[in-house]
């Protein structure tokens, strides 16, 4: 697409990036988790995208046991203790809390060889352990549920990264209560984040699959638990204090897209009203942030993706407003009426409206376009794609800090609204005189 507005510009080229393998940050687990069925899983091992020069490795069995307090105390913590047994060997793993824009894709990860399927956080270190003893308060560590999975192992090695596939058949087990799975994993053993993401798209485009957003921990507790998901709302971002322009595009944008995806599970398992509320949030916010950004840093495809958000938000948009109206009528005249018996007829013709409306809404997130959506534009953010549509000084703001970009879009906001409502301004925005 020609960006030229008339006069030549002069472009300015980024560093180019390291080519050689590169391990992902210690202790960091980056992947990309798809949930399908037999059929499903049977194409995806004869997938041309999937395929290996050398046979597959023998199927294993994994047996996972996962452990907490009676009181919860790492659940509460979003900390995961499990320890698998993979033939002879016990390996005890631990997973931390994920902030909200990593989900699904990431968290941290650490893990030790232990003697048997009893964990023994000493093993972790003395900083680890002395964490988690913080966190148990001293109370025992006790098992909550197990996973059997049957799994088989590829290695792809695609140029300059290495991703490991893992196709798993399976149950989550908690007490006398079974839940099964069928699961493609993608994990990024090393090399560079953008291989995962766009292996992920291609298969998406190409295979019956939908991105998985409920860890197996996730769906083991609530199983062990008798729990449902429960709506996401969004998180503070944290940006680092020497932010530049360029980072600060990615933290926002997939700040929106996780919580987009975190109300995945609670919509498509209990149909709570507040995740259509929440997702419908969330894909505002992601519109509001490719907008910003698009008016600095214009990219086609920052517009395309905005376009797609609204898309997805106006067909989750019926499913909200029938839930406003229901509760409209319930926290309105229903409180002074509740003997009319005229709402009886009215509620129930609005329940089977709103029933329809939410599974329509489910039908959209499950419809691969959407996780094709949620994939490339994380492909996208992972190729900070946004750079090959720039040239002189668009590009030169990369570097910018990001205070500089937020203070300059504030004061055209402030500008705005006062202009709007008939006042102007006679001093900045920020006056340092009265500070």
């Amino acid at each position: 697409m020609d960006r030229s507005r008339g006069a030549a510009r002069t472009r300015v080229t980024l560093p180019t990036p390291r080519v050689e393998p590169v391990e992902p940050p210690t202790g960091r687990e980056l992947e990309v988790k798809f949930k399908t069925d037999a059929a499903g899983l049977k194409l995806a091992l004869r997938s041309e995208l999937l395929a290996i020069e050398t046979a597959d490795a023998p199927r294993r069995t994994l047996r996972s046991v996962y452990f907490d307090t009676s009181a919860g105390d790492l659940r509460k913590q979003r900390m995961v203790l499990r320890v698998r047994k993979v033939r002879n060997t016990h390996i005890m793993g631990l997973k931390g809390a994920r902030p909200l824009a990593d989900v699904p894709f990431s968290r941290s990860e650490m893990e030790a060889c232990v003697p048997s399927l009893d964990p023994d956080i000493t093993l972790f270190g003395e900083e680890i352990a002395a964490e988690l003893s913080r966190v148990i308060e001293g109370r025992l560590l006790e098992q909550k549920f197990e996973t059997q999975i049957k799994r088989r192992l590829r290695c792809l090695n695609l140029e300059r990264s290495q991703i490991e596939v893992a196709f798993d058949e399976g149950f989550v087990v908690a007490g006398d209560r079974r839940q099964p799975f069928t699961e493609i994993e993608l994990e990024l053993k090393a090399g560079e984040e953008t291989a995962l993401y766009d292996l992920a798209v291609h298969l998406a485009d190409a295979l019956p699959m939908q991105l998985e957003i409920m860890s197996k921990a996730e769906r083991g507790f609530m199983l062990a638990a008798d729990d449902h998901p429960m709506p996401v709302r969004a998180e503070a971002l944290k940006f680092p204090a020497d932010a530049t322009l360029d980072v600060a595009v990615e933290i926002v944008i997939n700040g929106a897209l996780g919580q987009f995806v975190a109300n995945w599970p609670a919509l498509t398992e209990t149909h709570h009203r507040e995740s259509i509320h929440q997702m419908r949030v969330a894909l505002r916010r992601l519109r509001t942030a490719l907008s910003f950004v698009n008016r600095v840093l214009p990219c086609a495809e920052f517009e395309i993706f905005r376009a797609e958000a609204k898309q997805i938000s106006s067909a989750l948009g019926p499913a909200r407003n029938w839930d406003a109206f229901q509760e409209l009528i319930e926290v309105g005249p229903l409180r002074y009426y509740a003997r009319d018996e005229g709402f009886e007829a009215l509620l129930t013709a609005v329940e089977e409206r709103r029933s329809a409306a939410y599974a329509i809404a489910q039908e959209v997130i499950e419809d691969p376009s959407t996780t094709r959506f949620v994939l490339k534009l994380r492909a996208f953010l992972a190729h900070r794609a946004w750079r090959s549509a720039l040239s002189g000084a668009e590009l030169l703001r990369l570097t910018e800090p990001v205070k500089v970009f937020a203070g300059e879009t504030l004061e055209r906001l402030h500008k705005r609204s006062n202009e709007a409502g008939g006042f102007r301004r006679n001093r900045p925005m920020y006056d340092t005189r009265s500070a």
